[in-house]
């Protein structure tokens, strides 16, 4: 099944989208998912039935996957697609993991998913049962414990050790229990804290690296106005040359136009004169005659 265009369900941007969560719960969605997998891993692991498992025993997923459930758009296919990739990534990593542990890692999933499905079945099993239940897993611990001081010590009253037995055997399978919650917890603990450490890992990396691309983008950029600014002064340098020397030829050619314009002056100041001087002596002349 395609992804839909309009949300990316396979990038954590496109999740919180599609959920409307932080980045945080996002995050602890995810690392919670993978653990509750790995810790439940088995071959015949279907994704719906995983996902309704962690909704049941994890009220903060469900509360995270359907609080902003609506009914327009294709939200619940992208949910059902998000549901998918991330059992998918899930997947992929446990065989990972069990390729490369070998058969004792194996076997450690193995033995953590038949406690969970039996502290599921636990959950499931009515309160009257499950006191009978403890009970009866309590008196057995205690019986196996003590049964090499009883058999050492024949003739005991088994009606004073009775009371003693229960209550090694409750304080007995209530530390066992409280190991096993501290032991769940720690390990959810730290795979969320291991999640987060990596993720802030690789975003100060990632960080780093565009910060140092940056730096080196920023020194060539720096060369190249360098570069620019050296070419604009050399051509500004070349133009002022040229201009000042088509100044010089504008004055050259100004003043040479002057120096024709005097000499032309001066001819016709003495054509003029030449000309007078002839039209005075014809004057002169015809005067005469005419005398």
């Amino acid at each position: 099944m395609a992804p839909s265009k309009t949300v990316d369900i396979r990038t954590s941007v496109g999740r919180q989208k599609l959920l409307g969560c932080t980045e945080w719960e996002m995050v602890l969605l995810e690392v919670t998912f993978k653990h509750f997998v790995k810790a439940r891993f088995n071959s015949n692991s279907r994704c719906q039935k995983i996902w309704e498992a962690i909704e049941i025993s994890h009220p903060s997923v469900r509360t995270t996957l359907y609080r902003n459930q609506r009914v327009e758009g294709n939200f619940f296919e992208n949910l059902e697609q998000m549901k998918t990739h991330l059992y998918s990534t899930a997947l992929q990593e446990v065989e990972a993991e069990n390729s490369k542990g070998g058969d004792i890692t194996a076997q450690k999933l193995e033995a953590k998913r038949r406690w969970n499905v039996e502290r599921d079945q636990d959950d499931d099993e009515p309160t009257p049962v499950k006191i009978k239940k403890m009970k009866i897993e309590g008196e057995a611990v205690t019986k196996t414990r003590a049964s090499p001081l009883s058999e050492s010590i024949p003739g005991r009253n088994s009606k004073r050790s009775a009371p003693s037995s229960a209550t090694q055997s409750s304080q007995s399978l209530e530390e066992l229990l409280k190991a096993q919650v501290q032991k769940s917890t720690r390990e959810t603990t730290e795979a969320v804290e291991a999640h987060v450490r990596e993720a802030v890992e690789k975003r100060v990396s990632a960080r780093e690296k565009e910060l140092r691309d940056g730096i080196v983008a920023m020194d060539e950029a720096k060369a190249r106005l360098t570069k620019a600014e050296a070419l604009l002064a050399e051509v500004k340098a070349e133009h002022q040359k040229k201009v000042a020397a088509e100044a010089e030829d504008l004055k050259k050619r100004e003043t040479a136009v002057h120096q024709r314009e005097n000499i032309l002056l001066s001819w016709e100041s003495r054509r003029r004169k030449y000309v007078n001087d002839q039209l005075t002596r014809a004057l002169g002349e015809l005067k005469r005659i005419k005398n």
